[in-house]
């Protein structure tokens, strides 16, 4: 049996997430708050539920080391995430350099989740 609907809402999180991102870095500098903390709030619900299927495909399903690689680079890649988010908000550091380690950042997350969610097989099936 493949195990594919638990990540859907972890894909409409990340759509949602990828899309206010876009929507923020088009308002330009000084960032928007309202659409900043919307982004935000967002990416953090879109990492609470992704984590939990795959505290449960570590615990109930056959956590193969393909599965456990890709959850290491989605963590990873939201550790990143949010490090290179509060450097950009923050304004210490070159935005465009922050800007561009963010969006490859964003794009591992996607390859990673892919990855992860790819048909994962119940033990026995």
């Amino acid at each position: 049996m493949i195990i594919l609907g638990r990540f859907i809402p972890s894909w409409i999180l990340l759509i949602l997430t990828l899309g206010s991102g876009i929507w923020l870095s088009h308002k330009g500098k000084p960032l928007n708050t309202a659409i900043f903390t919307l982004h935000k709030l967002i990416a953090l619900a879109g990492v609470v539920i992704t984590a939990i299927p795959m505290i449960e495909a570590f615990h109930t399903w056959n956590a193969s080391s393909g599965l456990i690689l890709a959850v290491g680079l989605a963590a990873a890649g939201i550790l990143v995430l949010f490090i290179t988010g509060a450097w950009m908000s923050i304004g210490k550091l070159s935005y465009n350099a922050m800007r561009s380690v963010h969006i490859v950042a964003a794009g591992w997350i996607v390859l990673a989740l892919a990855a992860a969610s790819y048909p994962i097989h119940l033990p026995g099936n």
